[in-house]
């Protein structure tokens, strides 16, 4: 990765304002830089709104879109590993990353915080952790060895096929919410939407949208608005 610094030149008085806003709590205003740069290279703001949102607030939180920014610009995965994309600190680009063991849990550190580094693997793919992210079978981190267990329950998934247009705005954070036809799937989905209306127990949405784009939001709240129909608001 060749880095490049950019100068340029804005109002002070709106750059102190953004200083102070950013004065409290792990998200930094070099970080927010990056990271619109990158959201206007991808045509892809929705991980800039999270980010953004998290701002001035001291929130260290497994589930931030801090991060989960944070671990995709550090890290790289391969094959159950972490590696560095970088050459900052002590480490060099393409390396393994150092781990450090905590309460018998191997982690990883980030700002000088230490995370579960199963979670932050879970994180890379999937945005959001709800629930332990456990293994399979031994202690193997490769992603099709791990899953959410909520009580000992593993956390389903549900396919969900969307339009391009639906796809464009959910990549830049402007659609919060589908409509989901159980006509087209299984009881068995069926009953976990059921689930999420009734207790709050979450699933995941891997949604599609016939042109190769695929992505994967948690559904948070989900309210029927007809005989078989649902409105799934997703994070």
């Amino acid at each position: 990765m060749t880095e490049a610094v950019i100068n340029f030149r804005c109002d002070k008085a709106t750059y102190d304002r953004a200083k102070e806003r950013l004065s409290v709590g792990v998200v930094k205003f070099p970080d927010l830089l990056r990271l619109a740069v990158k959201s206007i290279a991808d045509d892809d703001a929705t991980v800039f709104n999270e980010v953004l949102k998290e701002g001035g607030k001291d929130y260290t939180g497994i589930n931030s879109a801090w991060l989960y920014y944070k671990a995709h610009e550090l890290f790289t995965y391969d094959d159950g590993m972490l590696y560095r994309k970088s050459n900052k600190g002590a480490g060099q680009r393409g390396a393994p990353v150092d781990l450090v063991t905590r309460g018998g849990v191997p982690c990883v550190t980030i700002n000088g915080s230490h995370y579960p580094v199963k979670d932050i693997i879970w994180l890379m793919f999937y945005g959001h952790v709800s629930g332990d992210v456990v293994c399979v079978e031994g202690e193997s981190l490769k992603i099709n060895n791990l899953m959410l267990s909520n009580e000992g329950q593993p956390i389903q998934k549900i396919c969900h096929q969307i339009t391009p247009y639906e796809g464009d705005l959910i990549k830049c954070g402007k659609l919060r919410a589908l409509v989901v036809n159980t006509e087209d799937i299984t009881n068995a989905e069926i009953n976990n939407i059921e689930l999420l209306c009734n207790t709050g127990h979450v699933f995941y949405l891997a949604l599609h949208d016939g042109t190769g784009w695929r992505a994967t939001r948690s559904a948070i709240h989900a309210q029927r608005i007809g005989l078989t129909k649902f409105v799934i608001s997703i994070s």
